[in-house]
């Protein structure tokens, strides 16, 4: 997940021009199956963050499917975003803001 990708810089501008409302909740699920029994990483994590306007819970887990999904959620719409954390170099990024799906080119959103 890299701040400066494409998909991110729409879903700040999306949130900042009030296309959602005030963001109240942000709701993220990531997951992949680590082969590795020396990992040494949690198995499975989970947290609500609360915060004056609103909340934020999230699930994290290395022994799960590979999945992820990442949902903000304001007074008026809501933004979905199809790979949120690692999003391949070589293939475009759908969000969707409020039903409407959005494509982000593909990008090499990695610095240097």
């Amino acid at each position: 997940m890299v701040r400066t990708h494409p998909q991110w810089l729409r879903v700040r501008e999306s949130i900042r021009s009030g296309q959602i409302g005030e963001l109240r909740a942000v709701s993220m699920l990531f997951s992949y199956f680590n082969r590795d029994p020396e990992f040494q990483m949690d198995r499975l994590t989970s947290a609500i963050l609360e915060y004056p306007s609103g909340q934020s819970v999230f699930l994290c887990s290395t022994q799960l499917l590979r999945y992820q999904w990442f949902h903000l959620l304001g007074t008026k719409g809501r933004i979905d975003v199809e790979v949120p954390v690692n999003a391949p170099l070589d293939s475009a990024r759908r969000i969707s803001i409020n039903d409407c799906v959005e494509e982000i080119a593909a990008c090499n959103h990695h610095p240097g």
